[in-house]
């Protein structure tokens, strides 16, 4: 009696963690979209310019084989505040782009913190999210506003 107690709650356990597990989300986002409103209501200190798709796996590092589509919005560089949304073929993939934007903010911490320390703490609090076959980074002035544009799109 006690071994059936044990697997039953067991069999629960592992059906509630499943069940919180973020990375089978099976979402639909229209990246040029999502980026374009993070940055238009996110970034106030910079204007950022928009990136064209096929320089995303040089500019994060990614493999270009596993972006099926993609869009970013980068700094003048007088700021560290930046935008990209890339959608993966694969889900898995999008752990490895996560990789890559971490990476990222990483090195520009280095070089923002050589000639403006103000803008590390950006850096600091930047928002990277993966949700499916999707990754998101936001390097923004509005982290609270950032957060609840990608909670509506189910990040």
């Amino acid at each position: 009696m006690k071994r059936l107690k044990l697997l039953f709650c067991m069999m629960v356990l592992a059906f509630a963690l499943t069940a919180c597990s973020k990375g089978g989300k099976d979402i639909t986002v229209d990246v040029a979209k999502l980026a374009e409103e993070l940055q238009a209501q996110t970034v106030t200190s910079d204007t950022l310019s928009a990136t064209a798709p096929e320089m995303l796996p040089s500019i994060y590092f990614v493999e270009a084989d596993q972006v099926a589509n993609g869009a970013a919005y980068m700094s003048s560089g007088s700021t560290s505040c930046e935008v990209a949304v890339i959608e993966c073929k694969e889900a898995k993939q999008a752990e490895e782009v996560t990789k890559s934007f971490q990476t990222r903010v990483a090195n520009q911490s280095d070089l923002f913190a050589s000639y403006d320390p103000e803008e590390v703490t950006k850096l600091d609090a930047a928002i990277i999210k993966t949700s499916g076959k999707y990754a998101v980074l936001c390097v923004c002035d509005d982290t609270k506003k950032a957060e609840e544009i990608l909670k509506n799109y189910g990040f």
